[in-house]
């Protein structure tokens, strides 16, 4: 962070934000860089006043939809000067299943799951820019202000409407809240992109601040001070979904909500990989995690694959293929571990890009296995067999047809599927230890009934072939 300035209290370089009722708090925060470059520390900042949709009343009904809002401050890198320059960044959920907490959102890892708005607003409240969140991965670009907008540079077609803000204040001398409404003016773009404003209009009383003159119309901030705020890039997403069957996008949009706690697997809940997984992919910034359903050729012994992860491309891009015959057949319960067990690959090889300790051990997988990529990959996938099975129980327990019913070990059997050594149905020699009572023809035949859905499976197809 800066060093001590006018900005800090002398005696304790605390900063002081003249516009807040409170000071962030420096135990809370992100660290992470924008795709130029600029560094960005992101501050949890709790306010006594929160701003929220009037939508979020239906949304969470019996409930104050204030403790859901997210609010924090961005000190973005100025490459320029020595110095970083504020934003506020507030995080509106739309439902129950987008809720989060500040370790779970940040502006550089929204998840693709998430529905609401994220508003970027300076650091005296005058609003910027905000970024609507809708489901089937529907993004808009929205701009507050009046008929005209100054100081904003907005690409495609743009149309205005209408929307009532709610804000509680407490009312001194009791335990109650006073409920109050504004009406403001937005400007929604429509068009591919939207080109991010040097500066904004004023949050809630819909006057301009920032005009390109000395005065400071809005009689707030500091308009003899040149602030002017720091551009931002869209919110990133690392996480690119291009499934075109429904259920299987379904079950892959579950199968990242995960749960922090199983009450009934106690000391088991941490171990639900696949949403940490794919927070890899979303907080380190480095390759995109793409996936999708195409029509897989033959193997070379004849036999079309399930699916298969394919490495990074120039792009960064590391692909997932679903096979569409596979879904279309499958039971969910079968899709939910395929997609598990590809995104253990995926994940495998982005650290085998990032990370030197974890390419030494995959090395050595790699040498026990003659050489072979893929066997290497399935012998360290050992390791996360029961993080895998954990994460198809839980995804069951929480989403599935049959509710988490069919006893753990069943979830365990499933975590086998995929660790083949090369070209074989042979189990690889790391999880023979592994099997239970020895006994692989089980778990084949386990496997196999539920990629086929027959009537001895006890997952059960859905509607996936339209």
């Amino acid at each position: 962070m800066p060093e001590r300035s006018s900005n800090f209290r002398t005696e304790s370089q605390e900063l002081i934000l003249p516009f807040f009722e409170k000071e962030p708090d420096w135990d809370q925060f992100h660290h992470y860089f924008f795709p130029d470059g600029r560094e960005v520390f992101e501050v949890s900042l709790e306010n006594a006043t929160k701003y929220f949709p009037k939508s979020m009343l239906d949304s969470f009904p019996d409930r104050n939809p204030a403790d859901f809002v997210i609010q924090n401050i961005m000190f973005i890198k100025n490459l320029t000067d020595n110095r970083f320059d504020p934003l506020i960044a507030r995080y509106f959920p739309n439902n129950r299943n987008s809720e989060m907490d500040f370790n779970s959102i940040s502006y550089n890892a929204i998840n693709e799951f998430w529905e609401g708005k994220v508003d970027l607003l300076t650091y005296d409240e005058h609003h910027l820019v905000t970024f609507e969140f809708s489901p089937n991965d529907e993004r808009k670009v929205i701009f507050y202000g009046k008929d005209i907008l100054p100081n904003t540079r907005t690409q495609g077609d743009c149309y205005q409407i209408t929307r009532e803000v709610v804000y509680y204040t407490p009312i001194e001398g009791t335990f109650g809240i006073e409920i109050n409404t504004t009406t403001i003016t937005e400007t929604v773009c429509t068009g591919a992109a939207g080109e991010f404003p040097t500066a904004g209009t004023v949050y809630v009383d819909g006057t301009y601040y920032y005009d390109g003159s000395e005065l400071d119309p809005s009689g707030s901030g500091c308009g003899s001070c040149d602030y002017n705020p720091p551009s931002a890039p869209a919110p990133s997403e690392f996480i690119i979904n291009q499934l075109d069957n429904e259920c299987a996008e379904i079950i892959f949009i579950e199968l990242g909500k995960g749960a922090n706690k199983l009450t009934d697997l106690t000391g088991l809940g941490s171990l639900d990989i696949f949403p940490w997984m794919l927070d890899l992919f979303k907080k380190g910034g480095k390759f995109y995690y793409y996936i999708e359903d195409v029509n897989l050729p033959m193997n070379s012994n004849g036999t079309r694959p399930n699916a298969r992860t394919i490495t990074p491309d120039s792009e960064g891009y590391i692909t997932i293929q679903l096979d569409n015959s596979y879904i279309e057949n499958a039971t969910s319960l079968s899709i939910a571990r395929t997609i598990i067990h590809e995104t253990v690959h995926a994940y495998i090889m982005y650290l085998s890009k990032t990370n030197y300790e974890f390419v030494i051990e995959l090395n050595n997988y790699y040498i026990c296995h003659n050489n072979n990529v893929n066997d290497a990959h399935h012998g360290m996938m050992s390791q996360y067999l029961l993080g895998m099975a954990v994460s198809l129980y839980n995804w069951d327990k929480n989403f599935g047809p049959t509710s988490g019913n069919l006893g753990f070990d069943y979830y365990y059997k499933m975590g086998f599927g995929g660790l083949l050594k090369n070209g074989t149905s042979d189990p690889i020699s790391d999880i023979v230890p592994l099997i239970p009572n020895g006994d692989w023809d089980a778990i084949a035949t386990t496997l196999e009934n539920e990629a086929t859905a027959n009537s001895l499976a006890k997952g059960i197809k859905e509607n996936c072939n339209e």
